[in-house]
């Protein structure tokens, strides 16, 4: 009689190697002339090991079907005792003639139990070679990332040295009799070095980061005039676009000193602007911050929001907007540029800073990006709180043309206690100035309040005016009509817009 083994779906050799020996003692202690171990897999019991003669039904790699009937082969078969939760498996014999007997199957259930011990030995010695397989791979990667990050902040360095000495002789330049031919190529000069500038800075930044180099800066900060600075830097930009509108609005106490990383916060702030003008032909950017409720009196919770009416994200788009290189509009939306790195570097510095940053909109109706920070309250008092008793009860139209402006102007107004009525155009201020004065004060763009009077039919008496300007105007927009208390630029600063106020009150 001819004895052979057969492997399959066997871990590894040397299991293999081990199991055949094993079964062969125990063909010794048992007289069988067929041994094999089975193990359950998602198709069924399915065996591994054949040991001795062939019989119909088991084969190395098949599924096991032990023969019956009175004519075939005596089967005895014991479980495997695997010690792991959900491991099923079975150590069988066969042999013709007479019945297997208790000593037999004492014996296959030792046989059964080394076997087993073996298999997990091996699998956990397999799971600890993985293990450290992903641990060095891990570490290999990660000193690639600071290799990489390193090389990324050197041509950074090396390519802002002598973009600095462009920018200067730019500005020079500027201030020399050019020709407005010559001014126009200039102005394409300087664009394209912001542009590179931007994209410098975005490189060292991404560099830091990958090389883990990039650290918070915590000190006390004044986070409302950095956020004001911040928009500020849009402004101009945005005033290009004749039907978009740039508005802030903070809902922050002043008087309160918070502790972080201000310069982190603009970098974040500025991302986000820059593409929501960049997405927005028309309507609106808002710039929002508030503090949520919660939390102690060491630390605040602030929630910054940028929304735009832009062209909007799809929900595919969303769900990979925050990935390194990322650009989620195609090309045939058009051309907008840029290098997919700003929100995957916002992400960055959010989470270094504990925070968490998140997108929502859809395709054509406008994106709204929020994150949130904890922020650290220190001891003292920050800025001064303006004294707005005496603009309690006081009633101010607010007229201008869009929306935005009005929405934001009439929250920031109302906060102070006054009573605020809204006019979309010079038709329905005129109106409100006839039927429903006197106000004790009227906050207008520029080219509303000169329309707005000239239609009125009676001549109430003018409440003070304090004029909106837009950042870039001309000296069309301050010539003509009645002088105003003062003036404000849009976005309005929240500090100026008080002292506007208290001014134009105090001529009442």
């Amino acid at each position: 009689m001819e004895y052979s083994t057969q492997t399959g779906l066997c871990p590894s050799p040397a299991l293999s190697e081990a199991a055949e020996d094993l079964l062969a003692l125990a063909a010794d202690m048992t007289e069988a002339e067929t041994l094999f171990v089975a193990k359950r897999t998602d198709a069924g019991m399915r065996t591994l090991i054949v040991w001795g003669r062939k019989q119909d039904g088991i084969r190395a790699g098949e599924p096991l079907r032990i023969p019956e009937g009175n004519r075939g082969p005596i089967g005895l078969t014991v479980p495997l005792p695997f010690s792991v939760q959900g491991e099923q498996g079975l150590v069988g014999a066969l042999r013709e003639g007479e019945a297997f007997g208790s000593r037999e199957e004492t014996a296959l259930k030792r046989t059964a139990s080394v076997i087993a011990r073996l298999a997990e030995s091996e699998q956990k010695s397999g799971a600890l070679k993985r293990e450290n397989q992903l641990r060095r791979g891990r570490e290999n990667a990660e000193q690639v990332a600071r290799q990489t990050g390193e090389l990324l902040a050197i041509m950074g360095h090396e390519i802002r040295t002598p973009m600095n000495g462009i920018v200067a002789m730019s500005q020079l330049l500027k201030e020399t009799g050019l020709t407005e031919e010559q001014r126009q190529y200039l102005q394409i000069i300087e664009d394209s070095q912001q542009s590179l500038l931007e994209l410098v800075g975005s490189i060292l930044d991404y560099g830091k980061l990958e090389a883990r180099q990039m650290k918070l800066e915590l000190a006390p900060m004044d986070l409302i005039e950095a956020l004001e600075e911040t928009a500020y830097q849009f402004a101009a930009k945005a005033a290009q676009r004749s039907e978009l509108e740039l508005t802030l609005d903070l809902d922050l106490d002043p008087s309160q000193v918070l502790i972080g990383d201000v310069r982190k916060i603009r970098q974040v702030v500025s991302n986000l602007v820059s593409n929501a003008v960049k997405f927005t032909p028309a309507g609106e950017v808002r710039i929002t911050a508030r503090r949520l409720e919660g939390e102690g009196p060491e630390r605040a919770w602030i929630e910054f929001c940028v929304c735009d009416t832009g062209i909007g994200i799809s929900e595919a788009g969303i769900e990979r907007l925050f990935h390194d290189y990322a650009q989620v509009h195609r090309p045939e939306e058009g051309d907008y540029g840029g290098t997919g790195l700003g929100l995957s570097i916002s992400k960055r510095l959010v989470d270094l800073m504990g925070g968490k940053i998140w997108a929502e909109g859809s395709k054509g109706q406008g994106t709204r990006m929020t994150f949130v920070l904890p922020i650290e309250v220190g001891d003292g008092h920050g800025a001064p709180v303006p004294d707005t008793d005496a603009l309690k009860g006081r009633r101010v139209l607010v007229a201008a043309g869009g929306s935005g402006t009005r929405d934001t102007l009439t929250r920031l107004v109302g906060r102070l206690g006054m009573e605020v009525r809204q006019a979309a155009g010079a038709e329905e201020a005129a109106l409100m100035l006839t039927r429903e004065g006197p106000f004790d004060l009227l906050l207008s763009d520029w080219d509303v309040v000169g329309e707005a009077e000239a239609r009125m039919s009676a001549s109430p008496a003018s409440p003070p005016l304090v004029l909106l300007l837009p950042l870039a105007h001309g000296a069309a927009a301050e010539s003509g009509g009645r002088p105003p208390v003062a003036s404000l630029t849009k976005p309005v600063r929240r500090a100026r817009l008080f002292a506007a106020l208290n001014l134009a009150c105090g001529e009442r």
